[in-house]
């Protein structure tokens, strides 16, 4: 049986979710395998002080992944993942181009996600609705076939966002917000003075030097900053065109912020119709059940 890899997303235990949803509908044709992580994103919500990043959950889950493959080296497989889960998946996909699973790309089979955001651009599946944008993470797919379904709504942010300066500020926000971490406390300080001391150089007016003088008069060094896997903004913000990418970026911020329940295009994958009559969720399982069956007929 085809081996279904799913990567259960930010907050949520191992083998719920979406991606979770989509393997019990299928479990006549996959053998659903819930990839261990702690699927966290720092100090995000407040009380999780010792969890670690974003970034670091999606490499633990990657690394995890990897090795049961792995260690099964014979068998056929696919992969499956909701939000921080589908960046997994869309790295563990990558190892099989060109890295520690590229002797086993003639093991996959396919994949699937919902809300992505390593979405590559316009990719949707097979005759799906066009989805502008693409994915906010910095890590994005590309040279995507139809046998990787992403379950994309037209108003989710995570998996797209425009391939403009507006996008490319956006990213820069989420790339902050992804490799903080808490758990390490001066880690954490150092990492969030350093971004912080570049975003305030990068702004119009004198932010940065107010901020450095204050520094000065509390006796706060922070010349010995430096940002932390943060694309330097310096050239986006310095020019009319710069401010209004970054007044539009807001916007479409505020705008999923808006929705209620808050982030509803990126949570409601089971509610929200692709086709009429059909969810994303029962379009996922669709997506499945085919591509389980093209390899079985092969």
């Amino acid at each position: 049986m085809i081996a279904l890899l799913t990567f259960a997303g930010t907050w949520a235990e191992p083998g719920t979710g979406y991606p979770s949803d989509v393997a019990r509908n299928c479990a006549d044709v996959v053998e659903e395998i819930p990839v261990q992580a702690p699927w966290s994103f720092g100090p995000i919500p407040p009380g999780a002080l010792t969890s670690p990043s974003y970034k670091e959950s999606v490499a633990i889950a990657v690394d995890n992944a990897v090795n049961w493959l792995l260690l099964n080296p014979t068998r056929d497989f696919m992969l499956g993942g909701y939000s921080q889960g589908a960046e997994a998946a869309a790295r563990v996909y990558g190892e099989t181009l060109d890295g520690r699973l590229s002797h086993m790309r003639h093991l996959y089979c396919g994949g699937f996600t919902f809300g992505n955001p390593s979405r590559q651009l316009e990719h949707t599946f097979y005759a799906g609705p066009p989805r502008d944008g693409e994915g906010i993470a910095g890590y994005r797919m590309s040279g995507m076939g139809i046998e990787w379904a992403d379950e994309c709504d037209d108003y989710d942010i995570y998996a797209g966002v425009p391939p403009t300066l507006t996008g490319e500020i956006m990213r820069d926000v989420y790339t902050l917000c992804t490799d903080l971490q808490i758990h390490d406390m001066a880690q954490f300080v150092t990492d969030l003075a350093a971004n912080m001391v570049e975003l305030l150089g990068n702004l119009d007016g004198d932010a940065y030097g107010a901020v450095q003088r204050g520094a000065r008069k509390y006796n706060i060094d922070l010349s010995g900053s430096e940002p932390v896997d943060v694309a330097p903004l310096r050239d986006k913000y310095l020019s009319v065109k710069g401010i209004a990418a970054a007044v539009q970026a807001c916007i479409l911020g505020l705008q999923f912020l808006c929705w209620q329940p808050p982030t509803a295009p990126h949570i409601q994958y089971s509610i929200r119709e692709v086709f009429p009559g059909q969810t994303y969720l029962q379009h996922a399982v669709q997506h499945v059940n085919h591509w389980v069956a093209e390899r079985n007929s092969g």
